[in-house]
């Protein structure tokens, strides 16, 4: 998805133009370069020793995630803390992780920079907020969680908002936007944000279940992936 910007609005206030992505609205507004990209493999402990950072800081309450981008780039804030966790709780020991890299580049990525608030910086500290909640709780305990059902929360987490433009479901809808109306008008962003995950998985460097059997990708992943971002009203979550 490619920023839209207005030339009238400053460098510090730069935000995507209502009127550009309104005049944009009945264009493929879906174009992730990122897809077919391949990225390079990163080495969790090598990179982090380089700023003197443990896997184990990063999954403290102390950790902050601003000093961390200063540190290391926007683009790499996703890709090594994604790293940090698939480890952490051992999920890349069920994925092709031959592919996990990628899988987590792409999805950072595919998040759009220049949007303020809903951009890769978001996605991760989301991340962070379900993997801590996972550790200092009973939650797989009291809730008999697999490590399927980690690896979908996880996941699921780390793309929640992918390609997210900035507006909110109504402006979307009544601006007729190509977004809402391939939804019809219906969870307008959350289906969007799940369509995304799907895209780039379909990916081959970037399918990282591709040993998975049907039963489990269908009945786990799709299902968190999918749950995690309906709801359009907020009973879901109410529910839940």
């Amino acid at each position: 998805l490619e920023p839209i910007e207005d030339e009238n609005i400053g460098k510090k206030d730069k935000v995507i133009s209502h009127e550009k992505f309104k005049a944009n609205s009945s264009k493929n507004v879906i174009s992730f370069k990122y897809l077919q990209s391949t990225f390079s493999s990163i080495d969790v402990a090598k990179i982090l020793a380089e700023h003197n950072y443990t896997a184990e800081y990063i999954l403290s309450t102390e950790f902050d995630i601003f000093t961390f981008k200063k540190r290391y780039g926007y683009s790499k804030v996703m890709p090594i803390v994604g790293k940090v966790l698939f480890e952490h709780f051992g999920l890349d020991q069920m994925v092709e992780k031959s592919k996990l890299d990628n899988f987590i580049n792409s999805i950072s990525a595919c998040y759009v920079k220049e949007v303020l608030y809903h951009n890769a910086m978001h996605g991760t500290d989301v991340t962070l907020s379900v993997a801590l909640t996972i550790m200092n709780s009973d939650f797989e305990e009291k809730l008999h969680a697999s490590k399927l059902d980690i690896l979908s929360l996880i996941t699921s987490a780390l793309g929640h908002d992918i390609g997210h433009p900035g507006l909110n479901n109504a402006y979307l809808m009544n601006c007729f936007s190509e977004i809402a109306v391939n939804y019809n008008d219906k969870s307008v962003l959350e289906n969007f944000h799940s369509a995304n995950l799907f895209r780039i998985i379909k990916e081959r460097q970037n399918n990282i279940f591709e040993k998975f059997s049907a039963y489990d990708f269908k009945t786990e992943m799709i299902s968190c992936w999918y749950d995690k971002n309906t709801g359009e009203d907020g009973s879901l979550y109410i529910s839940f």
